[in-house]
């Protein structure tokens, strides 16, 4: 059974998620650039696409599509799953989704994971067993948001068997990334002794962390009464290296 602190946990990173999901998408799309050609039709569609003259878009997009070119894949499917210019429609998002997915890139098996795990069209019935499948293969490529889910998936047991010290270990990946609500996360786990020892200085350091990065204002105060709720339990020098090993990790990054 899962505490309170735990279900706070998970109640936090999916808030996380949910507001800065689509700003994440549109950051996928970028990254996906980098096999792009110089292709004169195809910096057209890119345009059409970024000023949302997203008819035109899609009609390039689908062409070269067709042809097997994994960035207009990427695009089109992400065009359908949103429901940019176009009906949304899971079915048509997933299809081109997974040609992409198919041929390894990370991005496109993270967001073949987002529909199967919680699609929003009929047309697509969810599989969260599927979903966690394709988000191993995006986190095993380093893939930042699918890491994040795995350890979701393991802390909730969604599409796996619940295992703490596994999503303790995804949460702790993340954190190294720079994932806010992953720092958060471990802060917890490492508080509570849940799927790792108990460490409050630990705990103490990656609640530190969060406060010193670019989490939203509200999580910053959170974690930060949650950091001083928890030096009341810690002696000096406990704080102190604590904070030493924060400002050690703030600084090589």
């Amino acid at each position: 059974m899962q505490t309170r602190s735990t279900l706070f946990r998970t109640k936090l990173f999916f808030n996380l998620e949910c507001r800065i999901k689509f700003i994440l998408l549109l950051f996928l799309i970028v990254a996906s650039c980098s096999s792009v050609s110089g292709n004169d039709d195809f910096a057209i569609a890119e345009r059409a696409f970024f000023f949302e003259d997203y008819g035109m878009a899609r009609e390039l997009f689908q062409k070269y599509a067709k042809d097997g070119n994994l960035v207009a894949q990427i695009r089109l499917g992400v065009m359908y799953y949103r429901g940019l210019g176009v009906k949304k429609d899971h079915a048509e998002a997933l299809k081109w989704l997974m040609l992409a997915a198919q041929q390894g890139r990370a991005e496109a098996q993270y967001l073949v994971g987002e529909i199967l795990f919680e699609p929003q069209t009929s047309n697509v019935k969810a599989s969260r067993s599927e979903a966690f499948v394709w988000y191993n293969k995006a986190a095993d490529q380093g893939f930042d948001l699918a890491i994040r889910r795995m350890a979701i998936c393991y802390d909730l047991g969604e599409g796996i068997p619940k295992d703490y010290v596994k999503a303790f270990n995804w949460y702790l990946r993340g954190a190294e990334l720079g994932d806010f609500a992953c720092q958060y996360c471990v802060g917890v786990m490492y508080e509570e002794g849940n799927g790792t020892e108990k460490n409050l200085i630990e705990a103490y350091k990656w609640f530190h962390i969060v406060t010193f990065g670019v989490a939203p204002s509200m999580q910053k105060g959170w974690t930060l009464l949650k950091r001083d709720i928890l030096k009341s339990s810690m002696k000096p020098e406990e704080i102190a290296e604590a904070r030493r090993l924060a400002d050690a990790w703030l600084n090589k990054k």
